[in-house]
């Protein structure tokens, strides 16, 4: 579980943190052809801020949590189920700002959630084997 779990986190910084990267050098949205309408019902004028948000705390968390897995540390399945729920709050919100939703959104949501109920597996895991 603990490997399926390195996998995710890594999958998601993999993802995240260079498409926060093209938003940010790409504020307009045409680099993932984002229709120019899909901000007219968020606070934000253009990608930028979404690009910081996504490459940062999105892509960070799970960057993080990817570092903590295989260094194998001692808050590893916490700082991954940060990740997880970071994943899903983005996910959720992203869909209320725009309202819409992208079969993307389905799946990053799921991976999201599958993070989070792995770490939680693995916490109690964990506190069993010290007992």
């Amino acid at each position: 579980m603990r490997r399926i779990l390195f996998i995710l986190c890594l999958f998601n910084a993999l993802s995240a943190i260079p498409s926060g990267g093209l938003l940010m050098l790409n504020p307009d949205g045409r680099i993932f052809h984002f229709p120019p309408d899909l901000l007219e019902t968020t606070p934000f004028q253009n990608y930028f801020v979404p690009g910081i948000l996504l490459a940062m705390i999105v892509g960070g968390s799970s960057l993080m949590a990817a570092i903590s897995l295989f260094k194998n540390t001692r808050y590893q399945y916490w700082l991954a189920m940060s990740a997880g729920l970071i994943l899903i709050g983005w996910i959720f919100i992203q869909t209320i700002l725009i309202q819409s939703v992208h079969w993307l959104h389905a799946a990053y949501f799921i991976l999201g959630f599958t993070v989070l109920l792995l770490s939680v597996a693995l916490i109690k895991q964990a506190k069993k084997a010290r007992v």
